[in-house]
């Protein structure tokens, strides 16, 4: 494995900069490097990208749209404590895009002002008072603990507003959930842009931890 900062809880961990040779990317998996249950995700139309093949370092897949998306399953823990980070690019926000979708537990998402949004099912949403923009890199983490959910922009705490009333406390509650990443559901649009890392914890990332997650990686992204 090539990443360092386990923290003791990570469920989910895909990078698309994984493997040894472009041989490996040919198939429909995009395997689980987390150590623990292989929560392999399928691939449904996202296209591999390999920006310097010598080292094999900054690749990423690309989401157009209109059906690429992955999709694989998470183990959560019932404490309602829950990490996703992952490195993204957006080429557009006509629409509202997916970051991730599943059937029982919510979505995660970027509206058509830039503004990135977490939606548990059964309760209130939380947007991020600032916004992204098209053809940047990011690393965008969403937090949940028993008492809050934080939104997190390349190592930096997001001031939330909330929607509908005060946010549910504790979200995300069922242990087996699955994600698609990048998909809409029946609310959003497909991601249109790039996505080249994720991980899922079953912990609460601190801040330091989180920005230490941000300086292992952003070299390959420009940062």
């Amino acid at each position: 494995r090539n990443f360092k900062y386990h923290y003791g809880g990570l469920k989910l961990y895909l990078d698309a900069d994984s493997g040894t040779s472009t041989n490996d990317f040919t198939s429909s998996t995009w395997y689980d490097l987390s150590g623990g249950t292989a929560h392999n995700a399928t691939r449904a139309n996202a296209t591999m990208t390999t920006t310097s093949p010598s080292s094999l370092k900054g690749n990423y897949y690309d989401f157009d749209g209109t059906g690429d998306y992955f999709t694989t399953t998470v183990d959560w823990s019932a404490n309602g404590n829950r990490t996703f980070a992952c490195w993204l690019k957006l080429d557009d926000i006509s629409a509202s895009r997916a970051i991730f979708d599943t059937s029982n537990q919510g979505d995660f998402s970027v509206q058509t002002d830039g503004q990135v949004r977490s939606h548990p099912v059964a309760s209130n949403w939380n947007d991020t008072a600032s916004s992204l923009v098209v053809n940047v890199w990011y690393y965008i983490v969403l937090t949940q603990s028993s008492t809050a959910r934080k939104i997190y922009f390349d190592g930096t705490e997001q001031s939330l507003t909330v929607g509908g009333g005060s946010p549910q406390t504790v979200a995300w509650n069922n242990p087996t959930s699955d994600m698609r990443l990048g998909h809409g559901g029946s609310y959003r649009s497909d991601l249109n842009g790039q996505m080249a890392n994720v991980m899922v914890y079953d912990i609460e990332l601190s801040a330091d931890q989180i920005v230490q997650n941000y300086n292992y990686f952003k070299h390959r992204f420009g940062k």
